[in-house]
């Protein structure tokens, strides 16, 4: 019980009452949606040395699960119709963001995942949704987001820090590459943007959008606005 009221009193000073507040209320709303649907988040974490033996550039991380209201927020602030939005999610996890896409009912959602286990949980879990009646199309695939194609027709991409510099670096280089080649709309929603840098050293890139901790130390989430210079 003290670890837990601990736990509280930390998120609560690194967040700020409103926000942690709001956060809570969302979660606990969502969660309780998808646990209807029986959507199955697993808790349990495969060893870094184990992704990073499927890993190019040897620089995996753990999955960083961002809040539903935080993951809601990024995707309003973009501005596109939920009808219009064709995701992607890089480092997709158990499919936490894919599944809240095709909950709003999203155009399609395509998710990237490196782990084996997780990637199979993630296609259960949509296609649970698709069970339970909703029709957004969606694809998830196991592999390195280094030597991922960047679907046609994408306009959001979603990432949790999911991976290194160097992945990193080549992942934005991939989606600059992408943005030359098509006309579309692009925004990259990027939470605990460790590496933000690699965007806002591009002419093309706009940030839109970032918020901060309650004492504006640590970067939350950052949106960008991906043009053609």
């Amino acid at each position: 019980m003290i670890n837990k009221f601990n736990k509280i009193n930390k998120e609560i000073k690194h967040y700020g009452l409103l926000s942690f507040t709001k956060t809570k209320l969302k979660e606990h709303y969502y969660k309780g949606k998808f646990k209807k649907l029986d959507i199955q988040y697993s808790f349990e974490n495969t060893p870094i040395s184990a992704l990073n033996s499927n890993c190019v550039y040897k620089d995996a991380m753990l999955n960083e699960a961002t809040a539903f209201y935080a993951i809601k927020k990024g995707f309003d602030i973009c501005g596109i119709n939920y009808a219009d939005i064709c995701l992607l999610d890089i480092g997709c996890g158990y499919g936490k963001a894919l599944n809240f896409g095709i909950l709003l009912k999203f155009k399609a959602v395509t998710g990237i995942e490196l782990d084996p286990f997780t990637f199979n949980q993630a296609v259960a879990n949509a296609d649970k949704m698709k069970i339970n009646g909703y029709n957004t199309s969606y694809n998830i695939h196991l592999s390195d987001a280094s030597l991922f194609p960047i679907p046609d027709g994408v306009n959001i991409i979603f990432m949790a820090n999911p991976f290194g510099f160097k992945t990193m670096e080549t992942v934005v280089n991939n989606i600059m590459r992408y943005r030359y080649q098509h006309n579309n709309e692009l925004f990259v929603v990027y939470s605990v943007p460790v590496f933000k840098d690699l965007f806002e050293r591009n002419k093309c890139c706009t940030k839109i959008f970032e918020s901060f901790n309650s004492n504006k130390k640590c970067s939350e989430m950052a949106i960008y606005k991906i043009g053609i210079v």
